[in-house]
């Protein structure tokens, strides 16, 4: 399985919220290089494994252990849990 991350960007366009609040097209244009830049250090380092986070979609052992942790608090009755961290 493949995941592909996804950004709109559409409701922070000048052309939605307006000029004061709201980023413009020159605005993009000029930071285009940048974010291309930082998007090709980003999938430098998921090839590299830096991080966990980009494949703990596909971590099905941690998975099973959120489940059955989910399970033992539904059994002793909790409805909401917060994991701060």
């Amino acid at each position: 399985m493949s995941l592909e991350i996804k950004l709109d960007v559409s409701r922070a366009k000048s052309s939605a919220v307006g000029k004061d609040h709201g980023i413009t097209p020159a605005e993009f244009q000029e930071i285009e290089p940048r974010v291309l830049e930082i998007h090709d250090i980003l999938q430098q380092e998921r090839r590299d494994k830096a991080y966990g986070f980009y494949d703990l979609h596909k971590d099905t052992d941690t998975l099973n252990k959120v489940k059955a942790s989910a399970a033992s608090f539904r059994e002793k009755g909790y409805d909401n849990i917060v994991i701060l961290g």
